[in-house]
């Protein structure tokens, strides 16, 4: 009767529910979704919450909490709700502290952390008694992906549209408009924005520019290691590149691969020095690379550095190194205290999976918040903190030092889960339970404290058959493991279309289907082998961008208006996708012999076969929507017109996808990662000064120093069912209907000792950098004494089975692995807990 109540009142002005949201439906034609059963004993919509309690429920008396401000008898009226009904009583709490305080949440997976956080900001923005368009001004927040700001900024833009779509009140249409000056932003743009404000007395400039290019550090690493190895020559002979027990070139990527790892964790390597890397173990007779790696690498770094500088640049690798030598700087609290808008008004921080941050970024965080008076909002689940290899680790929250300053913070723990069936829960529970009940604890987990309390049913009528939900694909040998999977793949997909047939309702989630790996290779391994037994699986392997067709085609058309008159690069041109003409590359041979079978020709005459190729791009641009457009106005266009502009012009008036392929999906595929490569390009050249030379250098130098920037996949529609394949990494923050593991047999403690390994400690201020190589053709191992392999192998284990947490809690429907018989090592699916 109420949420009957309620539609007819929302229909009666134009505007129906649908799910968590309010749209705008005049006509009247659209219906409530979801739709009310009458046998349904709760109902949760648009931030609303309603429960009918039978059978021994308590006689409950009628209270009205406001603002969240209780009495402990109300507070434990709430216990009592929450046990007999839907209600949140952890979730309501957590949105209804008191703002003064500091608050730290562990939420578990699927539990709605992204929700609460946007309630939260809500429920600040009404209780803080100013207009609420000043108060996107006073709101920090920092997620860790570009994807997660884009979805939180989304997300908070709808929360506000649904309070304005209630209320009528304009205040909330003027915070929408707000949103988009809000700092929503990854840490790493959050840092930039600071440095480009702090920056100017450390030598930089306004119009800070960020590169991610590794050409120009690759260059200065061969230039000074060239210039060391030179004068240790002069100083021992010859004879010194052979003691290296390396080539110089792998030498030069063993460098490179250092900084890139010391990076990760956000190390300033420009101020360690020799000592901090320690010495060798004894024994070890490589004390000649040992030194040459602890000279060049911080050599290369402070070189670099200047350099950057000099160019009022920061790469994004350094970004928080450099932000937190900034903070700790004694001169800065003064300007930072200066950022400060309105010096009186409380200000607040929140801070998405915090467990991913490093010591270092909590460190500068840490050291914000106290400057400029923020009240922090950290959300974050240690069971999914999975990117150690950047510097993460379990001990994040440690750092907070709550137990010293008790009254500034408020803990809380959500377990209740919106994701996952609850069955398939409580048997993943028995997993996770026994992970943490190892005498090497492999999983950070207590019995009842980080459960997660489901409330979906979708496998309520399978529980005669639990195999239907929970699978194990048990195979004998390797080649058996690509058919059992595409046997699972049909059997979910004939699932799907039965229950569809039996009139459920699902969502385009609830029909994927994700195929999660460890290891890029694994992925593209899938998608080639499932081809070939007729199931299309998508992937995207992760920094995949620069070798994208996308990419290849954007640096095609470059050169092509960088050498608008050679034949070659025109040629490239009309065979792309751009034009994608089908000309024989013989036609322009047979035009270079007819010109030099007719005597000497001056050089310009060789200008026919430019003239052959510039006529059919012409004729085809002549049966576009710009039907004046010719090749020459393009090229002529670069003078005229903001460069970026009119390459953008090209690209609307030939649609190069269009070319790229008939499926509609690989179309918008296309389209998504033109966008991005225009966002790669505006953040990291300076856009009023770029040139049609620059950017062809841009592009070229992001493809020659493989940039890893991953591409954009285009959401599937409501009526696919799609199948992807991904690396648990690239999954974390998505859910899947369905997810199936295909390798689960690998050892979970097992280094590969042809890889870098990186450790790094502070002791007193100053970083041990722990390390473990391999060189020459019989892969001898170098190990300094700051790297302990014993612990190496423990960490990487408990991280492993924090990765198959994430992997596991990502599916809604069902779960299967397949199990390769007879392995008995440490190893995935001999973690799952198959006796249920």
């Amino acid at each position: 009767m109420v949420v009957g109540a309620i539609d007819a009142s929302l229909t009666s002005r134009g505007l129906v529910r649908n799910r968590d949201n309010i749209e705008i439906a005049f006509d009247r034609t659209k219906s409530h979704s979801p739709f009310l059963q009458n046998n349904e004993s709760s109902h949760m919509s648009f931030h609303c919450s309603f429960s009918v309690i039978s059978g021994q429920a308590p006689n409950a008396p009628s209270f009205c909490i406001l603002n969240g401000r209780a009495s402990r008898e109300q507070k434990n009226w709430l216990d009592t709700l929450e046990d007999i009904s839907q209600f949140n009583k952890e979730q309501y709490l957590v949105e209804h502290a008191a703002p003064e305080k500091n608050i730290v949440i562990r939420a578990g997976a699927g539990t709605g952390k992204t929700h609460t956080m946007i309630s939260r900001i809500g429920f600040i923005c009404y209780t803080q008694n100013v207009p609420l368009q000043k108060m996107a001004d006073r709101i920090v927040m920092i997620t860790f992906t570009n994807e997660a700001a884009d979805q939180m900024e989304e997300k908070l833009k709808t929360y506000f549209r649904n309070c304005y779509l209630i209320t009528s009140k304009s205040d909330y249409l003027q915070m929408i408009s707000r949103i988009d000056h809000m700092q929503i932003s990854t840490i790493h743009s959050y840092a930039k924005n600071l440095i480009a404000q702090l920056g100017a007395s450390f030598g930089y400039g306004i119009d800070l520019g960020i590169t991610s290019s590794e050409f120009y550090r690759r260059k200065k690493t061969s230039d000074l290691l060239d210039a060391y190895i030179h004068q240790k020559e002069l100083e021992y002979g010859k004879s010194y590149t052979d003691r290296l027990g390396m080539p110089i070139y792998a030498i030069r990527e063993g460098i490179l691969d250092f900084i890139s790892k010391l990076h990760n964790k956000s190390v300033n390597i420009g101020a360690i020095e020799s000592q901090d890397f320690g010495f060798l173990l004894d024994g070890d007779t490589h004390i000649e690379l040992h030194e040459l790696f602890a000279s060049v690498i911080p050599a290369v770094e402070r070189e670099y550095f200047k350099e950057l500088l000099e160019n009022n640049k920061i790469h994004l690798s350094a970004m928080m190194s450099i932000l937190n030598r900034f903070i700790n700087d004694p001169d800065s609290e003064s300007r930072i205290v200066e950022l400060k808008k309105d010096k009186c008004a409380q200000q607040f921080m929140f801070v998405d999976e915090f467990q991913d941050t490093d010591d270092s970024q909590i460190e500068s965080l840490l050291k914000i918040a106290q400057i400029l008076d923020y009240r922090l909002f950290l959300v974050g689940d240690i069971k999914q903190c999975i990117y150690r290899f950047r510097g993460a680790k379990e001990k994040a929250f440690d750092q907070l030092k709550i137990d010293e300053n008790p009254e500034k913070w408020l803990e809380f723990s959500l377990q209740r889960n919106y994701r996952t069936d609850k069955y398939l829960l409580d048997i993943f529970d028995l997993s996770f339970a026994s992970w943490g009940a190892r005498d090497d604890e492999l999983l950070s987990y207590e019995v009842g404290k980080d459960k997660l309390i489901g409330t979906r049913d979708f496998n309520g009528k399978y529980l005669a058959n639990k195999s239907r939900f929970f699978r194990r694909l048990p195979i004998a040998n390797e080649e058996l493991r690509i058919p059992i999977l595409v046997e699972e793949i049909r059997r979910l997909q004939k699932r799907i279309q039965y229950e569809e047939n039996q009139g459920v309702k699902l969502s385009s989630k609830e029909k994927s289907i994700a195929i999660l790996v460890r290891e890029n290779w694994q992925a593209d391994m899938v998608r080639t082998e499932c081809a070939r037994l007729g199931i299309s699986v998508h992937t995207n392997t992760g920094g995949d961008l620069y070798m994208s067709q996308p990419a290849l085609d954007m640096l095609t058309l470059v050169n092509a208006l960088v050498h608008f008159d050679e034949a070659d690069y025109l040629y490239n041109l009309v065979t792309s996708n751009f034009f994608n003409l089908d000309i024989p590359k013989s036609n322009l041979y047979e035009i270079r012999m007819k010109i030099r079978t007719g005597g000497w020709r001056a050089k310009t005459d060789e200008n026919e076969q430019v003239n052959y190729l510039i006529n059919f791009m012409n004729l085809m641009l002549a049966n576009t929507v710009d039907k004046n457009n010719k090749w020459e106005y393009i090229v002529a266009s670069l003078r005229t017109q903001p460069i970026l502009q009119a390459i953008r012009k090209v690209y609307g008036t030939l649609e190069p996808w269009k070319h790229f392929s008939d499926d509609p999906w690989k179309q918008h595929y296309y389209q998504l990662n033109v966008d991005l490569l225009f966002e790669q390009v505006i953040n990291a050249c300076n856009v009023d000064r770029l040139t049609i030379n620059t950017l062809q250098e841009h592009l070229y130098n992001s493809m020659v120093s493989q940039v890893s920037i991953d591409s954009r996949i285009p959401a599937t529609d409501e009526t696919d069912v799609a199948i992807q394949c991904i690396t648990v990494h690239k999954s974390k923050g998505l859910e899947y209907g369905h997810v199936i593991m295909p390798f689960c047999s690998a050892s979970i403690n097992y280094i590969k000792k042809s890889q870098l390994h990186i450790s790094t400690t502070k002791y007193k201020d100053r970083y041990r950098i722990g390390y473990s190589m391999s060189v020459g053709d019989f892969g001898e191992s170098v190990q300094n004494h700051f790297y302990d392999e014993i612990i190496e192998k423990s960490e990487k284990a408990r991280e492993e089975a924090r990765i198959l947490y994430v992997a596991m809690t990502r599916s809604i429907r069902s779960f299967s692995w397949v199990e390769m018989e007879g392995k008995q090592n440490l190893s995935w699916q001999n973690l799952i807990e198959t006796e249920v």
